[in-house]
């Protein structure tokens, strides 16, 4: 069974069982409502519906190679094999957050990738802080009350042809309660129920993520990224912050000082200040 394209849109009627069972709230994606009420210039230029893959990133990809256009997205109210940072699994239940992708062609990928997950972070935090306070954890993470509310992934594929991509993956917890998270992520996770009280409308907050995240990409191209550096800096919660950094086998401890002109973070050490292009920030309490 195959996916049904409405004009710019595709939707599947491939299920694919998802191996959790939860009893999640009750939340339906308005398809209808998003193609026809998301305003952007770019993103949303196809919308890709799915019910439940392995991987919203990995479905953009392929997409990606059959030569999609740019600005599509890839939504999906389930996945069985969500992607996080450095190989790790994103929960993704049925109903139970936001999992999507979309897909962009800049000009000089490899000059523009490093701010991709910055710009992400931005945009999402603009469009949930009508309803949630968040804070921009580096590199990749948003925080409500000091827990992790939301990722992004952001994939560089270089090797495309015609030309090179870059697809922008965020999931974003949103009706999760404290037991649906397995007891280690209890510790560390939270969604917007857990951080509001209230259970948010998905549908709504895809269409403020997606228009965000469109506003925030074509200005990217209009200003220097150190606008993006600033605007990102504004919402973390990290400067002035005691974090231990692990890259390897190797754990730094430091003072977080700046992010650089790549946004790189720029900690003060024992040995001085060092700057580094990844690894795992732990914050301390």
């Amino acid at each position: 069974m195959g996916r049904q394209i409405f004009g710019n849109t595709t939707q599947s009627n491939l299920i694919i069982p998802d191996p959790h069972q939860y009893a999640m709230y009750e939340d339906p994606l308005d398809t209808a409502f998003l193609i026809e009420n998301t305003k952007t210039s770019l993103l949303g230029s196809r919308w890709v519906f799915e019910k439940s893959i392995p991987s919203t990133n990995d479905l953009a990809r392929e997409l990606a190679k059959e030569g999609a256009p740019e600005g599509t997205v890839t939504l999906s109210d389930a996945q069985s094999q969500g992607k996080g940072r450095s190989g790790r699994y994103w929960d993704s239940p049925p109903q139970g957050g936001i999992y999507l992708s979309t897909l962009v062609y800049p000009a000089n990928p490899l000059d523009v990738a490093p701010f991709m997950t910055l710009l992400a972070g931005v945009a999402v935090a603009n469009a949930i802080s009508t309803w949630c306070e968040v804070t921009l954890k580096w590199p990749n993470d948003l925080l409500a009350k000091d827990k992790k509310v939301c990722g992004i992934l952001c994939e560089l594929l270089p090797d495309l042809k015609p030309m090179p991509a870059i697809v922008i993956g965020i999931g974003l917890n949103v009706h999760q309660q404290s037991s649906d998270f397995s007891q280690e992520l209890r510790q560390t996770a939270t969604s917007l129920f857990l951080a509001t009280g209230q259970h948010l409308p998905r549908t709504k907050i895809i269409r403020k993520l997606i228009e965000e995240l469109d506003r925030e990409y074509h200005d990217f191209f209009k200003e220097q990224p150190q606008r993006i550096i600033q605007r990102w800096s504004d919402r973390s919660c990290m400067f002035g912050q005691i974090v231990t950094l692990s890259k390897g086998s190797r754990r730094v401890k430091g003072l977080v000082k700046r992010l650089d002109s790549k946004g790189y973070l720029v900690l003060e050490t024992e040995g001085g200040e060092e700057v580094f292009s990844a690894g795992e920030v732990t914050l301390k309490k």
